[in-house]
């Protein structure tokens, strides 16, 4: 998905942003519900109020297996 999509970014939450954290890791299914979000380049979702956001663009891929 993100190989296809060229780019991701990657947010940071701040320890007061716990319970979106738990929200994520689950398997809510509506999760860019709760939090304030904009959008960066691409549409990245970028979470308003986070410690850090990083809009990341995809330079090399290499096949794995896990």
């Amino acid at each position: 998905m993100i190989e296809r999509a060229g780019c991701f970014s990657v947010n940071v939450l701040t320890a007061a942003q716990t319970d979106l954290a738990r929200i994520f890791s689950s398997a809510e299914s509506d999760r860019f519900s709760y939090g304030a979000w904009d959008t960066g380049a691409g549409d990245m979702p970028l979470l308003i109020g986070a410690a850090a956001c990083f809009q990341c663009h995809v330079a090399a891929c290499w096949p794995q297996q896990t």
